[in-house]
Order: structure tokens, then C-alpha cells, then sequence
């Protein structure tokens, strides 16, 4: 059974649009499928659906297949950090002024600071560079 997460709770993804037609002199509603994530959660047991929403366009950007927003954010967090918590790169060291981690770069860090409740861009150090 295919899972889709969503960082936004209450996603709806149009797959197909809703429209009306004539048909006889009687006005006939056809619905379409949409997709609504509950909880920023979508299961679907339909091949056809889960394909359609592989195909839509936001797929990757607005939601993931069986990937937890979290567990996503742990991971890129995890694989900009260096694997023994020191710097990466010795010249270009960003460190975090709550926690004292250390990144590899000044956007690691930012991301990190996001997780790191109360600080602002301005409170991230960053040595041996020009930014």
C-alpha cells in the first residue's frame, strides 16, 4: 500500500478536474479524483491513483512517498554535518552558537538553527570565510 507524506497537513492534490456536462437536457457532474492528505498523510490501496500522483508535478517539492517529513529533515541535517560531529572541511568551519555543533558549511547551519529554537541568521559564526 503506497504512503505519501505531506509537510503541510491539510494537502489536496487535484488529479483530475471536477466538470459538468449535457447530456440529453440533463446537466451531468462528473467529480474526478483528488487526493487529501489527512494529518499530512495519504494512503491509497489504487495503483492508478498512486501513479497519478507520482506524475504530478509537486510530487517531491509539496509531498514524498514513503518518506516521514521528519525523518527527511533528520537525514539532510545528518548528512551535512561530518559523520564524527567535527568540521568537514577545517578552513570553512560554521558552528552553532546554542549547541556548539559544527557544519560544513553556513547553509548547514542555518537549516540546523531552524531545529534550534530562538536564534536568528544573525547569531551564526562562520570562520575562515568571506560571507
Amino acid at each position: 500500500m503506497p504512503k505519501f507524506y505531506s509537510r503541510y497537513s491539510g494537502y489536496t492534490v487535484q488529479l483530475k478536474p471536477h466538470y459538468s456536462q449535457m447530456i440529453d437536457g440533463q446537466v451531468m457532474l462528473n467529480y474526478g479524483k483528488v487526493a487529501k492528505f489527512k494529518d499530512g498523510k495519504f494512503e491509497t490501496d489504487d495503483v492508478e491513483l498512486a501513479e497519478m500522483l507520482k506524475a504530478n508535478p509537486a510530487f517531491g517539492v509539496d509531498f514524498w512517498e514513503d518518506k516521514d517529513p521528519k525523518a527527511v529533515a533528520a537525514e539532510i541535517l545528518s548528512a551535512m554535518a561530518a559523520p564524527d560531529g567535527g568540521p568537514v572541511d577545517k578552513d570553512n568551519v560554521a558552528t552553532c552558537p546554542k549547541c556548539g555543533r559544527q557544519f560544513a558549511n553556513a547553509g548547514a547551519l542555518a537549516l540546523h538553527m531552524r531545529a534550534c529554537k530562538g536564534r536568528t541568521d544573525d547569531a551564526i559564526q562562520v570562520e575562515g570565510s568571506n560571507a
